[in-house]
């Protein structure tokens, strides 16, 4: 299988479907990736992608309320 053939198949395995998925909150907007190149590396990036499925994110709240701190006390000054 050449490397064109299989960048085909990838293609068809994640095309578009007939209706694409929309919300209507416009602070949505629906981006699309496309990559070429080998096809060893297509898959390796592929897989990378795809993760472990789960979002790491954590919220560190104490470093949150710190940066709200530092950027309201470090405006401009301020006088009647």
């Amino acid at each position: 299988m050449t490397s064109a053939a299989a960048a085909d198949a990838v293609a068809q395995e994640i095309a578009e479907p007939e209706e694409a998925f929309c919300l209507p909150d416009t602070d949505w907007l629906q981006h699309r990736l496309t990559i070429s190149g080998p096809v060893q590396d297509l898959t390796r990036f592929r897989t990378g992608a795809a993760g472990a499925g789960t979002i790491p994110w954590q919220i560190d709240f104490e470093q949150l309320q710190e940066d709200w701190f530092h950027r309201l006390m470090g405006g401009a000054s301020r006088s009647l």
